[in-house]
């Protein structure tokens, strides 16, 4: 018998039926325990078949819905964030260039290659020979970003933790400040994963020389403050190194916090969503219709998988359920997204860069709205609505069917003197609105208005703050709550929108202001005149259910 073998290994390798079916009965045979090599039963009876032996994969199939206690997938999430210049992408190149060498032999040797400024987020999928099977995630650090990328973090971390790296450049100005906003980002995303996320602070740079020691110690005991109050892993170390004690520690840390990650995570599905998540695997394309994978049931006898939708369809969303993949549905539409990753790292790159990247498309001026046609020359690889159900799941945008709506907006007037410009913006096709792309300030006008009642929600740390994503889905949200059509069926609420505000009011005077101050540490809530109904304003403020950011 080989090394590791179960008895289900040695039933599966010589096609012995029957004591395939005795021993999957019992229900304590894991059809997907691994021997020495790697090997589960269900691959050696696949194996086996491929050998011309005898088929015993549709007794594996008889007991599909066997609960496995093995990972589905053994890669776990490593999410790179920091601010520009921080040491990110320098450490995120440490990290590739060990993954097969000696972390040993690089330790005074400097990490090269580094690419100044990352475009949206890089992931590099990894067997590394510390941390195991990691996907890498480098997060560019620009404010544009910020909005998307906790929209991006959230749709990674459905279903499973993940690890963070948090990197602070000690040289900075502020960086105890620096070290409280992304906290504030990465615990809000932390606490809606279903599971435990770990979270390592890395502080780069310090082998730099202060011109002021009494400098150096303020920043080290500020920040040493908050990693003890916060109780997360910490690290000082100088990026730059292939290697040395510092980097060492690092990558026990990460790898200690690896490992309890993937000893958690997709547990208890069923064989039959293994064997499916398997297919998916092995199919050359990301994107795929129900169409596709149902076809490709029936081509496909390695798995032995059943061709009937509703089957599919179950161990699909059973995938989905657990963040492996993306089920997209609209209408009479089903995509599955096999790796979202590449998906998210495309579209958030391009779609919201910075001026100064080259990567930077123009593609909703500073209004927000954003055409289909425009969305379709993007991407023009992707099918528009796939694209579209894709950017509305996350929030990220939602779209104005009802026309009207748009002319009772000071979108609409932003959006005729671009084209009046030059723009391209074709009258009456379906448009897009991107609240994470409005950059207008706030108009005149709104500084004349007259408020007789007012509430506020603050922070009750002067370190928090409300993140960019919380005010763009509940103005995303909002904006659709004023717009829906009154008794008469006719919209009667004229809306005001800009970067960190919005303002409505109705047929009869009341006007109320939704607006983001105090360096985003206020949320705040004018009205006037009817104070019935700028009561009733103020529930749907305060009691909109933005299930996607928690304070």
């Amino acid at each position: 018998m080989m090394k590791g073998w179960t008895p289900l290994h040695n039933a599966a390798r010589w096609g012995h039926s029957e004591a395939i079916e005795c021993l999957l009965s019992t229900g304590k045979c894991d059809p997907l325990a691994k021997d020495n090599q790697g090997k589960t039963p269900l691959q050696l009876a696949k194996e086996a078949k491929q050998r011309g032996g005898t088929t015993t994969l549709p007794i594996f199939k008889k007991f599909g819905d066997i609960k496995s206690s093995h990972p589905i997938d053994s890669y776990v999430n490593v999410l790179l964030v920091g601010n520009p210049g921080a040491g990110k992408s320098t450490l995120s190149n440490v990290i590739n260039e060990t993954a097969t060498g000696s972390i040993v032999l690089g330790s005074f040797r400097n990490v090269g290659g580094v690419v100044p400024c990352t475009a949206g987020i890089i992931p590099y999928k990894l067997q590394h020979r510390t941390l195991g099977n990691i996907i890498l995630h480098d997060f560019a650090g620009h404010s544009e970003y910020y909005s998307s990328h906790s929209a991006v973090i959230e749709n990674l971390l459905q279903g499973s933790g993940g690890v963070f790296l948090i990197v602070v450049n000690i040289l900075e100005k502020e960086p105890v400040k620096q070290l409280h906003q992304w906290l504030t980002v990465v615990r809000n995303e932390a606490q809606k994963a279903l599971n435990q996320c770990h979270v390592i602070l890395i502080v780069s740079h310090v082998d730099e020389t202060f011109t002021n020691p009494f400098e150096r110690r303020r920043k080290k005991e500020g920040l040493k403050e908050i990693i003890v109050r916060e109780r997360c892993d910490s690290i000082f170390l100088d990026c730059r190194k292939l290697g040395g004690s510092g980097v060492d520690s690092f990558f026990n840390k990460l790898s200690s916090a690896c490992g309890s990650i993937r000893s958690t995570s997709g547990r208890n599905l069923s064989l039959y969503c293994h064997m499916m998540y398997g297919l998916l695997e092995e199919r050359k394309e990301n994107i795929l219709t129900l169409s596709d994978v149902t076809f490709a049931t029936e081509d496909n006898n390695d798995y032995n998988l059943s061709d009937k939708r509703e089957d599919v369809l179950d161990a699909l969303d059973s995938l989905h359920s657990t963040g492996l993949i993306s089920v997209l549905k609209s209408e009479d539409k089903v995509w599955v997204v096999v790796n979202k990753g590449i998906l998210l790292t495309e579209v958030n790159g391009i779609l919201f860069a910075p001026e100064t990247f080259k990567e930077r498309v123009d593609i909703a001026s500073n209004t927000g709205i954003v055409s289909v046609s425009r969305l379709t020359r993007l991407f023009p690889k992707y099918d528009p609505d796939m694209l579209i159900c894709f950017l509305k799941n996350m929030e990220l945008c939602q779209q104005m069917n009802d026309p009207s709506f748009l002319r009772m907006t000071n979108l609409h007037q932003l959006a005729v003197e671009e084209e009046e410009e030059g723009g391209t913006e074709r009258r009456g096709e379906m448009l897009l609105f991107f609240p994470c792309l409005l950059s207008t300030d706030r108009p005149d006008e709104m500084t004349s208005q007259v408020y007789q009642f007012g509430w506020c929600l603050q922070c009750t740390s002067k370190h928090h703050f409300f993140p960019p994503r919380y005010f763009h889905v509940l103005s995303l949200r909002l904006a659709y709550k004023m717009a829906i059509p009154q008794e008469d069926d006719k919209l009667n609420r004229y809306c005001k929108f800009w970067k960190n505000g919005f303002y409505w009011s109705n047929g009869h005077g009341v006007g109320s202001l939704v607006e983001i101050v105090d360096e985003s540490h206020n949320l705040s809530l004018l009205g006037g005149r009817d104070i019935k109904e700028v009561i009733e304003i103020k529930a749907n403020v305060f009691n909109t259910d933005v299930t996607t950011i928690k304070l």
